[in-house]
């Protein structure tokens, strides 16, 4: 065998994981900057008929400062 035949396995392998990676959807994110005070429902921005599944981060807009007990956030 000389340096250029691949190995069945190896080939094999490679396909497979080409297969995989061809498999694997998309993934998208949404990301909402809203200022405080305002309101935002995001019903109209998740389409119809897709699993949608969310996590959310609250975070400060100043290093150090710690958020105000009238900050709400709304999930259902």
């Amino acid at each position: 065998m000389g340096p250029s035949v691949l190995c069945p396995s190896l080939v094999f392998l490679f396909w497979a994981l080409v297969m995989v990676f061809l498999g694997i959807p998309s993934v998208q994110s949404l990301r909402f900057d809203l200022p405080s005070g305002h309101t935002k429902c995001i019903a109209e921005d998740i389409k119809i008929n897709a699993m949608t599944v969310g996590q959310y981060n609250v975070v400060k807009n100043e290093e150090g400062a710690s958020l105000p007990d009238h900050q709400k956030l709304t999930v259902r």
